[in-house]
């Protein structure tokens, strides 16, 4: 008895330690972060990469931040910078605290709440960079097929299990979809055959077709296996398997490529086991779904994002001009020239803030006229003024 005792006193105290630990670890998920960046120049273009600045260092003091690629600086300005950062927590709110200038130097001290959790496991704050990517308009186009019988290749016609089930999910987080009758004008076979032939192309052009920023493009495949008698009765097994692409509706770009762990289910019903399969494949991975999603939102908002613009009206002269202006620009990275054909060019510019803000910049510069012709999610269609759009 005493002996029994003495493990009930032990067993309390470990429980006492393990619930003080958990306790500790789940205080240390939020840190409040207290840093200062500077950048070279001033108004509010430095102000803002500063700030900017200011966060990435929040984050990676809070919980460190892995790099690849090079960057220099000279004086606290941008040379050369191609980094890929894979932070692993995030900043959830932060204050600035103070804005100065000393006439060349810009400087930014926030304070900022930093997680250190996993981000695809606080939906808050991926509501938040939904929001902070201007609520995107979503096209989910799910390509399902169930082959119930092994010696054929001719899969059996499903009702489509898994895409309102995405839809669904995806609604409960906030996230605009497009309206699946407002898409009907495309035949729901053209859009399966453009998931099954992987035609990237042709899956962003169905989804600039009725206004949507980003088509999910899912394929997902289940397979009888074989019986097992258990009982009298016949028990059929199936496995199933889904992958997807995310792509960027105006440009084509691809933004996020997964194939998700394979799934398998058990049924006594050969004709609905295919289908239960799709189902857990839907419910299995519908959040790591959204997460990869959404992760390619934020780094794009935390790193850089590419921007696709084209220019009527210009030549290379007038391209040089641009590339010499822009690169000057705080938060610009790089102006790349990709294409120069019969008075239209094509230029890829890599920065550090949104469209609608490059859009003003592109407006605003002194030397290059320009005029915008239409705005999409990603992509700028300018023109130079006097030339014909």
């Amino acid at each position: 008895m005493k002996a029994l005792s003495r493990l009930s006193l032990f067993l309390l105290i470990a429980a006492v330690v393990l619930c003080a630990s958990a306790g500790r670890l789940c205080a240390d998920q939020d840190k409040w972060i207290t840093v200062t960046a500077r950048f070279a120049g001033e108004g509010k273009a430095a102000e803002e990469r500063a700030t900017q600045d200011a966060l990435r260092k929040a984050v990676e003091e809070a919980c460190g931040v892995f790099l690849t690629g090079r960057s220099q600086t000279k004086d606290y300005k941008l040379v050369y910078d191609k980094v890929f950062a894979d932070a692993v927590g995030y900043v959830k709110e932060y204050k600035v605290l103070e804005i100065s200038s000393n006439g060349s130097v810009t400087s930014a001290t926030i304070k900022a709440l930093v997680s250190t959790q996993k981000f695809e496991h606080d939906w808050a704050s991926i509501a938040h960079t939904v929001s902070a990517e201007g609520n995107p308009r979503v096209m989910i186009i799910v390509a399902e097929s169930v082959y119930t019988d092994p010696r054929s290749s001719i899969p059996v016609d499903t009702a489509g299990i898994i895409q309102p089930r995405l839809e669904d999910f995806f609604l409960s987080k906030g996230l605009r979809l497009i309206d699946q009758a407002t898409a009907s004008a495309v035949s729901n076979r053209d859009k399966q055959l453009a998931v099954i032939k992987d035609d990237v192309s042709e899956l962003a052009a169905i989804g600039a077709r009725f206004k949507a920023d980003v088509v999910v493009a899912a394929r997902a495949i289940a397979r009888y296996g074989k019986p097992i008698a258990i009982e009298g009765q016949t028990l059929y097994q199936f496995s199933g398997n889904m992958s997807v692409r995310v792509i960027q509706a105006d440009s084509a770009a691809l933004l996020a490529s997964k194939a998700f762990p394979a799934a398998s289910s058990n049924s006594f019903n050969l004709a609905g086991g295919g289908e239960k399969v799709l189902l857990k494949l839907a419910d299995d991975n519908k959040e790591a779904l959204l997460a990869e999603i959404v992760e390619a939102w934020r780094k794009r908002a935390q790193v850089k994002r590419t921007i696709d613009i084209s220019i009527a009206g210009m030549d290379f002269e007038g391209f040089k001009v641009l590339r010499d202006k822009l690169s000057s620009m705080a938060g610009v990275r790089s102006v790349n020239l990709r294409q120069l054909a019969e008075g239209v060019a094509d230029v890829e510019v890599d920065c550090e803030f949104d469209l609608q803000r490059l859009a003003d910049m592109l407006t605003e510069l002194e030397g290059v006229k320009l005029a915008v012709v239409e705005i999409s999610a990603n992509r700028l269609k300018l023109k130079v003024s006097g030339a014909n759009p």
